[in-house]
């Protein structure tokens, strides 16, 4: 069986797409909504494609000959108690509409970097910003610090893995550390709070508008 739900979705801040960290933070929150208590476990989120449509996200449990009929703009894989899960999110004919502040510089003023070590630490947690979006612009910052890369690209996020979510809200002291560049456009960063791993963050180097 497949489940079906059209994401709420917005622009923020002056992006003109849909922020990866939103993508994953709405197919979440319609898993849960629909997983009578269950826990996400093993969260693999992978975001192939920038957009500003609207999306619907799709689930089935795995091994099911079941799968969206359009190119996914972002694919995952994730437990509910111990039930493998696999999702893709497609686009609507429609653009989002809605657009709501965001300033990243309520996140990265609270930071300590160091591009020497490729860390980047969280001093104290600000207010109304989710964790994933907090751990996203922690990421950016780091890596404008650390690599160059052509003016046409940018830094983008392009996947998340963790053994659980959602991600704790208490976020003070947690770091990020660069651990492998993947080629010349692709990165790896543990995440880690306490020296407990909380997951793995990717980003890729895309061409503007891509």
């Amino acid at each position: 069986m497949i489940t079906s739900k059209e994401l709420s979705l917005c622009l923020k801040g002056s992006r003109e797409y849909i922020q990866g960290a939103n993508m994953l933070i709405a197919s979440m929150e319609a898993v849960a909504q629909r997983a009578q208590g269950k826990s996400i476990q093993n969260l693999n989120f992978s975001i192939n494609k920038m957009t500003a449509k609207n999306l619907v996200f799709s689930w089935w449990e795995k091994g099911q000959p079941l799968a969206v009929h359009r190119e996914p703009i972002a694919t995952c894989f994730f437990d509910l108690e111990g039930v493998p899960y696999e999702g893709g999110l497609v686009e609507n004919k429609d653009s989002v509409k809605m657009r709501v502040p965001f300033d990243e510089s309520l996140i990265t003023s609270r930071c300590e970097i160091s591009p020497i070590e490729k860390v980047i630490r969280l001093i104290d947690t600000p207010s109304g910003i989710s964790p994933i979006e907090i751990l996203v612009s922690m990421n950016k910052a780091l890596h404008y610090q650390v690599y160059t890369i052509p003016g046409d690209s940018q830094w983008v996020f392009c996947r998340w893995e963790s053994a659980a979510w959602p991600i704790n809200d208490e976020m003070a002291g947690i770091t990020i550390t660069l651990e492998q560049s993947l080629g010349t456009r692709l990165t790896r960063a543990r995440v880690e709070l306490k020296k407990e791993l909380i997951g793995r963050i990717y980003f890729s180097a895309r061409n503007s508008g891509t």
